[in-house]
């Protein structure tokens, strides 16, 4: 149960930091490129980080990211409140992004370890935080309040660490490029990849989209965004004792779906329904992925930050594509992409599966 508070509270801090920073980007006149740029830089930061450092801690042991990346993070969040123009923002973006990169392959490996709860369940409880700190972000409003409630989030995260025991923890020697980890895993890594550059190249505009396009207020966004994190929360609670490979097709199947519905919706209300699925189909997707990665490779750590490092280079690809095909085609030609992806990363997995299979039968053989 010790890790539990650590797995909520920093995604309330991560959340509440990110849910207006395309608005505070527009605010500091940023175009929609450049707000994909800033997203981008979060993202690449997290990318470098979780590969970096979830490889490290298996090697070196867990306690010590664990705890270095909370007290980072926590003090990566206050350099939010100085960004005063649009590169100033990206920098300090980029600052959380890496800090926030540090622990949460130590994290998941060791809630692994530990078995205080199914590994869905305590995802959940990542959700729960995502949503906790979603509506504290739209209680606060104000941007510099928002930054500091991440920073003390963090921190409290820091000190829950201490009472975590990793007493007789196991190092493993794995090398700088871990190619068995990633053959391993590569069904769920490649599609995730791709449905994920798909959704982000939505996320980045969404909050302007359901602005300006929707006619929805700040207010509302966050009551719908708090939706998503709730969605995910209760799903997860349910789906450990589904085989990991059908969570992740199903993931993938209703993303597909959610996506084109959205793209045919005309008013802010109507967006709850497709909004919801997505949550459960991300859901299914993160759950499975989990699953699959940590189940099939001794190397926990590793095999959740390069998961990690996967779903942020999807950003990073989804931010800067997001926002050239917004800036170019309109917002509205970002769903279609998302739609499109979602459903080439559905056949990608079931066609890398089958050859999976065929390859470990021919092995047995």
């Amino acid at each position: 149960m010790r890790l539990i508070p650590i797995q909520f509270f920093s995604n309330s801090a991560l959340f509440a930091s990110a849910l207006f920073i395309p608005l505070l980007a527009g605010e500091l006149a940023a175009s929609d490129l450049q707000v994909g740029l800033i997203v981008a830089s979060y993202a690449f930061a997290l990318f470098l980080s979780s590969y970096i450092f979830g490889r490290a801690s298996d090697v070196y042991g867990k306690r010590f990211f664990l705890q270095l990346g909370l007290f980072l993070s926590a003090a990566a969040c206050l350099t939010q409140i100085l960004a005063l123009n649009v590169w100033t923002l990206a920098f300090s973006r980029f600052c959380v992004g890496f800090c926030a990169g540090i622990y949460p392959g130590a994290l998941l490996a060791k809630a692994y370890e530990l078995k205080e709860e199914a590994i869905g369940k305590f995802a959940s409880f990542g959700s729960f935080g995502w949503g906790f700190g979603i509506i504290m972000a739209g209680i606060l409003s104000i941007y510099w309040k928002i930054f500091f409630f991440s920073s003390i989030m963090f921190f409290v995260c820091f000190l829950f660490s201490f009472l975590v025991s990793f007493k007789d923890e196991v190092k493993i020697a794995v090398p700088l490029f871990p190619k068995k980890v990633i053959k391993k895993s590569l069904p769920a890594y490649l599609s995730i990849l791709v449905r994920h550059t798909g959704a982000s190249s939505v996320w980045v505009i969404f909050p302007l989209f359901l602005y300006e396009d929707l006619g929805g207020s700040k207010f509302l966004i966050a009551i719908l965004y708090t939706l998503n994190p709730l969605g995910q929360f209760l799903t997860m609670q349910s789906i450990d004792k589904i085989k990991n490979t059908r969570l992740i097709a199903a993931g993938l199947m209703i993303s597909t779906i959610s996506f084109f519905v959205i793209v045919l919706i005309t008013s802010f209300w109507q967006v709850v329904i497709p909004w919801i699925l997505i949550s459960v189909a991300w859901s299914f997707l993160y759950v499975g992925s989990l699953k699959y990665v940590m189940e099939g490779n001794i190397e926990k750590a590793t095999s959740v930050g390069i998961l990690g490092s996967t779903i942020n280079m999807s950003s990073i690809l989804g931010a800067l594509a997001g926002g050239v095909v917004a800036w170019r085609f309109g917002r509205m030609a970002n769903l279609m992409l998302a739609t499109i992806l979602c459903g080439l990363a559905l056949v990608l997995f079931i066609l890398l599966l089958r050859y999976a299979h065929r390859h470990k039968k021919r092995v047995i053989q």
